[in-house]
């Protein structure tokens, strides 16, 4: 297997890191187009705006009356990210965000929906608040803070 050193490691450490934010927008922008679809529709019975909002909203939170996924994920990563180190928590991290985009393709119901939704939202808060804590450690002490 290939050894990254140096600045290769650190740009491939950054590339990686700027994934996992590039990832929130993604889903956003996917999901965006999808509800306003007939598929969407017809599947999830047409939901009023509420339902909808809550489904786009839970994985992030847009509203400060709402906990996140991604915040329950980065509060799980950081009770149990220290036990475990940054790579498994970012690991477990890709592991629950991939469980939950696959749940989130097989929804048949709101709940359902609703739910995987949260599984990958803590999935992608695992991976967002592990993810540049890693790379500020590969980083070189000159790039570090302020």
């Amino acid at each position: 297997m290939l050894e990254l050193q140096g600045r290769t490691l650190l740009a491939a450490v950054t590339t990686l890191t700027s994934l996992g934010f590039l990832l929130i927008g993604y889903d956003n922008g996917v999901l965006g187009g999808l509800v306003n679809g007939t598929a969407f529709n017809d599947t999830f019975n047409t939901p009023n705006p509420t339902i909808v909002g809550l489904i786009v909203a839970i994985y992030e939170g847009k509203s400060h009356r709402l906990y996140s996924s991604l915040t329950c994920g980065a509060v799980a990563a950081s009770i149990f990210g220290e036990q475990l180190g940054r790579r498994k928590t970012i690991a477990i991290g890709v592991v629950v965000m991939i469980l939950g985009a696959v749940l989130q393709a097989a929804s048949y119901s709101r709940t359902q929906m609703i739910i995987s939704r949260i599984v990958a939202g803590c999935g992608m808060g695992a991976i967002n608040s592990t993810a540049p804590v890693l790379q500020a450690e590969f980083s070189p002490k000159t790039n570090r803070g302020l």
